[in-house]
């Protein structure tokens, strides 16, 4: 599943063991936190055994996204088996990033999926306040499947990717 995205000044790379901490940093952030389904604060032990798994898993993919050479982001993809939807995550890390790196960053991390992991789509699950995340799953075609007061579950296949982006 290793594969990597250039588009400018933008680099999409799998995650490698030297990425541990500051994986763990970015995910810590309030503002990641808050958004997340598990708004938990991740204890190092936690992290290093999932950081383990993932780096050692074939169902789960998951990218340092690199803006300008910094650490911006993450994207993973987990739950991944041929001809199924699969599950997503992405976060930006603080900083004063340009308006539109986020979408880029899910871009880019969509293509790779839809290009290399060959499954038949992603379905994620959105907490409602997080009104800037569910644009951007609009944004990128994701539809509705449910909604309620606790989450927002949307999804995209590949078909719709395709219909969309080829053009």
């Amino acid at each position: 599943m290793i594969t990597n995205i250039k588009i400018s000044n933008c680099f999409l790379r799998p995650f490698e063991k030297g990425d541990q901490n500051i994986v763990l940093e970015m995910r810590n952030q309030d503002h990641v936190r808050e958004n997340m389904i598990n708004q938990d604060f991740i204890t190092k032990k936690t992290h290093v055994k999932w950081f383990e798994i993932v780096l050692n898993s074939k169902d789960k993919a998951y990218y340092i996204f690199e803006y300008k050479n910094k650490t911006a982001g993450v994207v993973g993809f987990f739950n991944i088996h041929p001809g199924e939807l699969a599950d997503w995550s992405f976060y930006l890390t603080e900083g004063d990033w340009p308006k539109g790196l986020g979408t880029q960053m899910c871009y880019m991390g969509l293509s790779i999926f839809f290009e290399k992991l060959n499954t038949f789509g992603i379905e994620t699950n959105i907490l409602p306040n997080n009104k800037k995340s569910i644009s951007l799953h609009e944004k990128l075609g994701f539809i509705y499947q449910n909604k309620n007061e606790n989450l927002v579950c949307m999804k995209i296949e590949y078909s719709k990717w395709q219909n969309k982006f080829s053009q």
